[in-house]
């Protein structure tokens, strides 16, 4: 199945969820469970997604619910970018690399994997967390040497980081364009405790090396960067419009779609038409 096909299955399945006017007249209420197990669209199974942090290219992955692959939604591969630096160990330069050990999505055992996830609405956006395991070190620290004889480049691990108890939150903008609805690009914060356990001269060059931050901005720009697919938040943007427009608001001669923030922790969506002043 095709991904339009399946945002357009997500459209029915909001529109089958939601009441159409649950707040007055023109107005939709949507509730900050949405997603939730127990809310309206707990069917898509959003706790059963999964977040894997893995090493090279395509070897990380956004994992879709089973629920939601049985609508033909798809994993997303993104890649998290390699940390990297040039240090001295004495009189010798070299390049110190951070690194997940594994680039298997599938194996728990070398990726770093989260146990669960979290969606809701909170105001005018759409807000995911993720949380991970906090087992053991997650990252190894290598440098490299060249060999004399043949100027092979082997890599000799000298760090174990630890980034225990990590969250990362993303919060997509739900924005209001006149009649239309679209989702702004994500903003994506991680947060772990750190810690480096370093074998031999590796210490040495560690401080103001791979801080804590290096690691941080490197997860939240990968995140970033795969939920930043127009692919995927634009045409399920433009379905959630057409079904308000052809559902709740149907008949309506619509000027613009106003966001309203609720107390609940949910959004109302009003409707204004060519009439209202």
């Amino acid at each position: 199945m095709r991904l339009h096909s399946a945002i357009g299955i997500c459209a029915v399945l909001i529109a089958c969820s939601l009441p159409a006017a649950a707040a007055g007249p023109n107005v939709l209420h949507v509730p900050a469970d949405l997603f939730a197990a127990s809310g309206p669209l707990g069917s898509l199974g959003i706790n059963d997604c999964r977040i894997v942090l893995g090493d090279g290219p395509g070897g990380s992955l956004l994992r879709v619910s089973p629920a939601m692959a049985s609508l033909g939604f798809r994993d997303i591969p993104f890649t998290v970018p390699p940390l990297e630096q040039e240090v001295a160990f004495g009189p010798l330069a070299t390049t110190l690399r951070l690194r997940i050990p594994g680039r298997n999505p599938n194996d728990p055992a070398t990726t770093i994997q989260s146990t669960r996830v979290a969606m809701r609405i909170a105001g005018a956006s759409i807000e995911l967390t993720a949380a991970f395991e906090s087992q053991g070190p997650e990252m190894i620290g290598e440098y490299y040497v060249v060999d004399p004889g043949s100027g092979n480049v082997e890599w000799i691990h000298a760090l174990d980081v630890e980034a225990d108890d990590l969250t990362i939150s993303v919060s997509f903008p739900i924005l209001a364009q006149g009649v239309e609805l679209d989702l702004g690009a994500p903003t994506v914060t991680a947060g772990f405790s750190f810690a480096v356990s370093a074998r031999g001269w590796a210490g040495m060059a560690l401080d103001g090396t791979f801080a804590k931050d290096m690691v941080q901005s490197a997860i939240e720009r990968a995140v970033a960067n795969a939920l930043s697919v127009e692919a995927y938040r634009g045409p399920l943007a433009s379905a959630v419009t057409t079904w308000l427009q052809q559902g709740p608001f149907q008949g309506l001669k619509l000027r613009e779609i106003r966001l309203q923030p609720t107390a609940d922790g949910g959004l109302d969506l009003l409707a204004v038409t060519t009439s209202d002043r």
